[in-house]
């Protein structure tokens, strides 16, 4: 009902700032008290939307052409007592619907956190591509490092270069392989 309520104008400019749109305040006349552009205040405006909200039903629209979205919401004050019972309420509290809060939002500033957020998921996919194929080189030639440590041994007995058992003791599987070697060569010895 105050238009000139400082912490009411605060919210709604942060409102429209942060949504880099227009927040316009009618009454149930039709009339805009409140305009974060400040250029409709005291004008009457007359729309199928807003008549349709003070019926009830609130509505948003989004138009394409201007690139914007429209949200219409009732403002409404709540009733108790006397005034609930002449409106024939069941529950001795009802409201009734005295204004309608039109919002207007550029899709633009959307549009473009949107790209925004796009573009760093995009470089976060590459720098999680990239660190992930950095970790699985690097575990693979960690756990390689025993497998060639056994080919080599095999290599230099089979070259006749040394007839020692092999002892390759990192994993299990190369505990086993390494065992499995040795008793083949002494089988063969």
């Amino acid at each position: 009902h105050d238009s000139s309520n400082d912490v009411v104008n605060a919210e709604l400019a942060q409102l429209s700032n942060l949504y880099d749109g227009r927040v316009l305040i009618i009454d149930s006349n039709l009339k805009i008290i409140k305009d974060t552009y400040g250029i409709s205040e005291g004008k009457t405006i007359i729309s199928e939307p807003i008549i349709r909200c003070f019926k009830g039903t609130g509505a948003s629209n989004h138009v394409t052409e201007n690139s914007y979205i429209e949200i219409i919401v009732p403002r409404e004050e709540k009733l108790s007592g006397d005034a609930a019972k002449n409106m024939n309420s069941a529950s001795g509290v009802s409201s009734r619907i005295v204004g309608v809060m039109l919002t207007s939002v550029s899709m633009e500033s959307i549009i473009s956190s949107y790209e925004y957020l796009e573009s760093r998921a995009f470089i976060i996919e590459i720098l999680s591509v990239v660190i992930l194929f950095g970790i699985a080189y690097f575990l693979s030639q960690h756990l390689l490092k025993p497998f060639e440590k056994i080919t080599e041994a095999i290599n230099e007995v089979k070259n006749g270069f040394t007839d020692e058992e092999i002892h390759v003791t990192e994993y299990l599987e190369t505990e086993h392989i390494g065992d499995a070697f040795n008793q083949m060569m002494g089988r063969m010895k």
